[in-house]
């Protein structure tokens, strides 16, 4: 094997075989378990999660706060409010629910309203908490859309190809968003497993890039690696690269023009996503007043040899 490289930051020795160790959304295939959670790492997990999950979590955290309030107040009877009516217990419960949200948001339609101190006082409460609560929110949806990151679609096969007089490594990316990211760099690393007196030992190669950057990235980007005598590939048939357990670590980086930061962006195919003899269909062509048109669709589109 040639190029062999330092361990990336992965280990090299373990007792039992293990998972990939890139993800396909990107994150580190570990468990961090013994440590302490503080305020922060909620607020960056909040931030990382999808759009979806953040919504369902913020959803579900409003209505349990205005339930457990409305649970309070209907502790409190039906005396300590005024225009509180209902033909049972659900009803007024129910009704209840919807002066909690209206005292939360601080919309106070005032069909209901507390009499008392007692009651008047945990309603302010309630509206003290609910401005927060709608502060922490705003801030929290802020930070999700001014995070600068990089959303680029990677090609879901690395294809063996072939190149020139001999194979080649082939994957390829593309910018999936509307900002422009310009001056790429690209770092590919191979890891392969080795069984050694009952241990799995870690082996990474460095991967000599075609092009290792590119000034400017409007269209896609295919990263070859050409398979010669320096490549820690070369002379390896498939059944032999399926055996090894291989994974190509892949790291991107470029500058965003929109956030004016670097961004990054991780992936990697193992052993069981390459596809041998094929060749990567054209995924842009121009049309007939000029224009060049890109197909993000066609970024995954090969052809078999």
């Amino acid at each position: 094997m040639h190029n062999k490289t330092s361990d990336p930051g992965f280990g090299s020795i373990f007792i039992n075989k293990t998972k990939r160790l890139i993800n396909k959304n990107g994150s580190f295939n570990v468990l961090r378990v013994g440590r302490r959670s503080n305020l922060r790492d909620t607020y960056q997990w909040l931030i990382k999660i999808t759009w979806a999950n953040f919504f369902l979590i913020i959803f579900s955290i409003l209505l349990v706060i205005n339930v457990v309030f409305a649970g309070i107040y209907f502790a409190f009877g039906v005396g300590h409010f005024n225009g509180l009516v209902g033909p049972d217990d659900t009803a007024i419960f129910l009704n209840l629910v919807h002066f909690s949200f209206q005292t939360f948001t601080t919309v106070g339609y005032g069909h209901i309203a507390p009499l008392g101190h007692a009651v008047s006082i945990l309603a302010a409460i309630e509206a003290v908490i609910g401005l927060m609560t709608f502060a922490l929110i705003t801030g929290l949806i802020y930070g999700r859309f001014s995070r600068p990151s990089a959303k680029l679609e990677y090609s879901k096969n690395a294809l063996i190809s072939p190149y020139r007089d001999g194979n080649s490594l082939q994957f390829r990316i593309a910018n999936t968003r509307l900002s422009m990211l310009m001056e790429m760099q690209a770092t590919v690393t191979l890891q392969i497993n080795e069984e050694k007196e009952g241990q799995y030992v870690r082996n990474y190669y460095k991967l000599d890039l075609e092009r290792s950057s590119i000034t400017f990235f409007p269209l896609n980007w295919t990263l070859v690696h050409p398979i010669n005598e320096k490549s820690p590939l070369y002379q390896l048939n498939e059944a032999e690269l399926v055996k090894s357990d291989l994974e190509v670590l892949i790291l991107i980086k470029g500058f965003d023009d929109t956030f004016g930061q670097v961004v990054h962006s991780r992936y990697s195919y193992t052993s069981d996503e390459l596809v041998w003899n094929a060749s990567f269909k054209k995924a842009f062509h121009t049309d007939t007043s000029g224009d060049i048109i890109l197909n993000i669709n066609e970024l995954h589109t090969i052809v078999k040899h």
